[in-house]
């Protein structure tokens, strides 16, 4: 399942292109777009996109090698023509496996891809080099970025290792060239964490085993992350797993509960200040369990879930329908 992105001003769910539009063999330099790369091949499989404006993506997957396959990444510069933009020396790792699953663009240049390794790139994708995991971290769980900081949730245990260790979190102020600094939050020990970012507000979310309380912890203009309440009912295996900035203080929240057979109960949150306090915003239908979600500026909330019955997009356009 391609990762939802959020754009600046749109989603890519909600009126922009998402993988399904990718042209390939068309070369990218049309009308307003820069040309850079190689037409992409016509077997693509796509595995994240990203998004700096609702013109400027990236996206990670996969294309045919001579032996197997490769770790490429493609761009637009218009939100329509798409064309390769280089290859990552990792393999793509939705097993859980060494490698990577997530990209992730701080600037037109300056960009990640990681989940559980890290690379970086400088030049818009074109070139990437493996980035040592801050603080000696043996995985990157997660990785937010825009033009003036960006944040990575990171495990101290190696992949497929039980880890009863907590995660740290990391920030760095220079997105081309990072300095990352340890964020004083500590995570519980956890496989999977969240951190998302709009304008100053960042959020970190971290879902726990019942009985224990998942965290939520939010930072407002900068300043130290704090616990928000979590709205989800800690029953039946339920957990907030994602969490969708809207604006700077507008949020939407994902709770997912008693998983199972293909499907699971969905629900869905809002906020308009950071988290403090929330309202419903309704459940999404039933199939699906791996879920996600993602916002536009104008408050269309997606959320994309799978499971064994399938893959699906739910949207929202306000309210609790």
């Amino acid at each position: 399942m391609i990762a939802l992105a959020t754009l600046a001003g749109a989603s890519a769910l909600a009126g922009q292109p998402a993988a399904a539009r990718v042209r390939p063999g068309t070369p990218q330099a049309r009308r307003g777009a820069t040309p850079a790369g190689t037409p992409v091949p016509a077997v693509f499989k796509a595995q994240s996109i990203t998004w700096t404006t609702s013109r400027d993506g990236w996206m990670l997957g996969t294309v045919p090698c001579p032996a197997s396959t490769c770790t490429a990444v493609i761009g637009t510069a218009d939100g329509v023509h798409w064309a390769t933009r280089g290859r990552v020396s990792a393999p793509i790792a939705t097993s859980g496996e060494p490698g990577v699953t997530e990209i992730r663009m701080a600037t037109a240049t300056a960009g990640w891809v990681f989940g559980p390794g890290l690379f970086r790139t400088a030049d818009g994708g074109r070139s990437w080099r493996a980035e040592a995991i801050p603080g000696g971290g043996r995985q990157v769980l997660d990785l937010a970025a825009t033009a003036k900081s960006a944040y990575a949730i990171v495990s101290p245990c190696a992949v497929g290792t039980t880890c009863h260790r907590n995660l740290s979190v990391w920030r760095t102020a220079h997105p081309q060239a990072p300095a990352w600094r340890r964020v004083p939050v500590t995570l519980p020990p956890n496989f999977t964490a969240v951190v998302a970012i709009s304008g100053s507000t960042s959020y970190l979310v971290d879902p726990q085993p019942f009985p224990t309380p998942d965290a939520f912890y939010a930072s407002v203009g900068g300043g130290p992350f704090t616990k928000r309440p979590v709205p989800c009912q800690k029953r039946l295996n339920g957990n907030l797993v994602d969490v969708a900035p809207v604006t700077s203080s507008r949020v939407a929240l994902l709770c997912v509960i008693d998983p199972g057979f293909g499907a699971a109960e969905k629900t869905v949150f809002r906020s308009a200040d950071t988290g403090r306090t929330d309202q419903s915003a309704g459940q999404t239908p039933i199939l699906g369990i791996t879920s996600e979600i993602a916002a536009t500026r104008g408050g269309t909330l997606a959320v994309a879930s799978s499971g064994s019955k399938g893959s699906f997009v739910y949207l929202n356009t306000g309210g609790t329908g």
